[in-house]
């Protein structure tokens, strides 16, 4: 979710026959849909699995996609510019290593009614050539605003892929460009000591290709640090994707752990002087 954690895309190992890898910038539900960076000193760390009904993974045709344990850190601290920088580890696979990066400038940060901005890009891999190689390169930019009275968050980008390789189809096309798209409702406020919010978004990113599918999900924040996000994901292209197949199930954990130091308390307020004695009762001889 935004600030939030984003979701993701992900695939190592059989890339010809099932589809991509890509380190995970912060998401919504499956695409890197959103400008907001994560925060200075605030690491986010993800815990993703995509699944269906189909033969157990390791078996030909198995529905499923490596598990992707990914950390993505807010490195600038600046109010009026973030930087956050990530890797993801895409296990089982050969090379599971995977980065990505992202520049964005918050909502009003240099006039009033500013969208947010990012420029970002993911799915860097150390395997540069050959079969297996990982080398997606994805490069984007994405715009979004608060939506004004009711709140919740629309964002809108486009994304390119640096090199062909990975984005051909087996009849030779090539699709490496497409439209990112995000809603995100407003929160509902549950206010339990089990669960504080649920938070409801969708996106999209197109293209023939493994990375274009659409999501839908729903996170439940049990603090404001821990949330698990869920729900359906299709895919525009199903011959590109494990097993073949246009549907798949997240479920992703995500927490965020705060590294900077603790605000100083406010320095307690002064006493109040005593008001000055009247002195002591008269004699009643006086």
């Amino acid at each position: 979710m935004p600030a939030h954690k984003l979701a993701l895309v992900a695939l190592l190992g059989t890339v010809a026959a099932a589809g991509p890898a890509a380190a995970t910038p912060s998401t919504v539900v499956w695409a890197p849909s959103t400008p907001v960076a994560q925060g200075f000193a605030v690491p986010h760390l993800t815990y993703d699995t995509y699944f269906w009904k189909g033969p157990v993974p390791g078996v030909a045709g198995s529905p499923v996609y490596p598990v992707d344990l990914g950390l993505t850190m807010g490195v600038l601290p600046l109010s009026m510019l973030g930087l956050e920088v990530g890797f993801d580890l895409m296990l089982p696979s050969e090379t599971p290593a995977l980065f990505n990066g992202k520049l964005a400038l918050p909502e009003d940060a240099f006039f009033r009614g500013q969208p947010g901005v990012g420029f970002g890009i993911f799915g860097v891999g150390t395997d540069r050539s050959g079969e297996s190689r990982t080398d997606y390169d994805v490069v984007y930019g994405m715009v979004g605003k608060t939506i004004p009275w009711v709140g919740g968050f629309a964002a809108v980008g486009y994304y390119y892929a640096i090199g062909e390789h990975l984005f051909t189809l087996p009849d030779g096309s090539v699709h490496r460009a497409g439209l990112i798209a995000s809603l995100t409702a407003p929160e509902i406020v549950v206010g339990r000591t089990w669960l504080q919010k649920i938070v409801f978004a969708a996106d999209v990113q197109t293209g023939s290709n493994a990375f274009g599918a659409a999501g839908l999900a729903a996170s439940f924040y049990f603090t404001s640090a821990v949330s698990l996000l869920t729900g359906p994901i299709c895919f525009l292209e199903p011959s590109v994707q494990p097993g073949g197949g246009r549907w798949m199930w997240t479920a992703q954990i995500d927490v965020d752990f705060d590294l900077r130091p603790p605000e100083p308390a406010p320095a307690p307020e002064p006493a109040p002087a005593p008001e000055p004695s009247a002195g002591p009762p008269s004699s009643p001889r006086d």
